[in-house]
């Protein structure tokens, strides 16, 4: 019976040191770490969206180049990633990011989507209104939608601001 506790010790260190490495946190549990490419370990990334990075960080919002628009304008959305393991420092591995809303799922609005984040965590697309009235929910997600971010566009009818005579 001895040698079979033996021979499952030595088969979990192995799994162990085969997956990487293996840190006991002193509470019970084992944590994988990944190899970074400097040769030390880190933690496996804790993904999150939102803006802005570090002490700055907000979870779940969005930025917008404009918060509303005129009929058929235009506007910048941006969504930053970042390592919630790593302080909130930007994410500058590239992943997609999936955008969207209301207006686009019913054709009266467009945006790229997905779009992949660069160098500095960063993704961005172009909202454009093509038809959409009033206030908008647009969303940004990442992971298959495990982190969530929003933000609400408002944008003006097509009459607004246009005069008639009698």
């Amino acid at each position: 019976m001895r040698s079979a506790v033996n021979v499952t010790k030595l088969i979990l260190l192995t799994s162990c040191l085969s997956l990487s490495a293996c840190d006991s946190d002193g509470d019970g549990r084992e944590t994988l770490r990944v190899k970074d490419p400097s040769g030390g370990t880190s933690k496996v990334p804790q993904l999150a969206i939102g803006t802005g990075h570090g002490d700055q960080f907000q979870a779940g919002a969005l930025r917008l180049s404009t918060p509303t628009l005129a009929a058929g304008g235009e506007a910048t959305v941006s969504a930053d990633i970042v390592d919630r393991a790593a302080d909130n420092a930007p994410f500058n591995q590239s992943i997609p990011v999936t955008f969207t809303s209301n207006c686009v799922a019913q054709s009266t609005a467009t945006m790229t989507s997905p779009v992949s984040t660069g160098p500095t965590g960063t993704a961005q697309t172009i909202y454009k209104a093509n038809g959409c009235e009033g206030v908008d929910t647009i969303t940004a997600s990442i992971n298959n939608g495990s982190s969530i971010a929003s933000v609400n566009i408002t944008v003006a009818s097509a009459d607004a601001g246009s005069l008639t005579s009698v």
